[in-house]
């Protein structure tokens, strides 16, 4: 019979084990006929049930899938819920940048633009998983919000960037942060894109000076010694 259809069936009430095996069947099938049940389910189940259907949403979804699922995270009914579905946008993104592909980013930026802070907080780590002009736009506007929960949430995706081209931002944010928590993120931060193998490929001299940057900031001990 149809397998993808009674694999749909089974993952709503099955143990919570087994609705993980199933999304990971279901995502690993490639069928693209299970997409409309899977956002149904993510829209309304909860729990472990929600957690199977976006897990194979984040397998098996397209660009064209991206508007839905974003309206996943629009729609959460609680903090954990919106970063469920964040994550699970983030990973198809993920997927469809390393296979070549240059994702359309338009239904993040309008959940940004328009969305609660609670909304735009979950949405901007995906922006700071990302390598692209929009993303890089939304997070340097975040980072002047007005509300300071949006501020704190875009530092924080500032520094888990992989982004080269926001190699500078960091450096500001490590030097002028006021909070010592995000000041060591940024400066943790910092130091990865500085040293990773690959992405900034700075000369020795430009490297140097941007740790003399970093060092010249306000910079606690234990800051020190990253940078050090």
């Amino acid at each position: 019979g149809n397998v993808t259809e009674a694999m749909l069936k089974e993952l709503p009430t099955a143990a919570p084990a087994e609705q993980a095996e199933l999304a990971h069947a279901i995502g690993h099938r490639g069928d693209t006929s299970a997409l409309p049940a899977l956002l149904k389910s993510a829209a309304q189940e909860a729990g472990s049930a929600r957690a199977a259907a976006l897990q194979a949403l984040a397998l098996l979804a397209s660009g064209s899938d991206l508007p839905a699922m974003v309206q996943l995270v629009a729609s959460g009914a609680n903090d954990d819920d919106r970063t469920a579905a964040a994550g699970a946008v983030s990973a198809v993104l993920r997927r469809l940048q390393s296979n070549g592909g240059k994702p359309d980013f338009e239904p993040i930026a309008a959940a940004m633009q328009t969305g609660s802070p609670e909304v735009r907080i979950a949405l901007l780590p995906v922006c700071g998983g990302m390598v692209d002009e929009q993303s890089r736009r939304i997070l340097r506007q975040s980072l002047t919000n007005q509300d300071a929960r949006v501020r704190a949430a875009a530092a924080q995706a500032l520094s888990d960037t992989t982004d080269p081209e926001l190699l500078p931002d960091l450096l500001k944010l490590a030097r002028e942060a006021t909070s010592e928590y995000l000041r060591r993120l940024a400066v943790r931060g910092s130091v990865r894109l500085l040293t990773q193998d690959e992405g900034v490929k700075l000369p020795s001299a430009e490297r140097l000076e941007a740790f003399k940057n970093l060092l010249a900031a306000p910079l606690q001990a234990a800051e020190k010694r990253i940078v050090v």
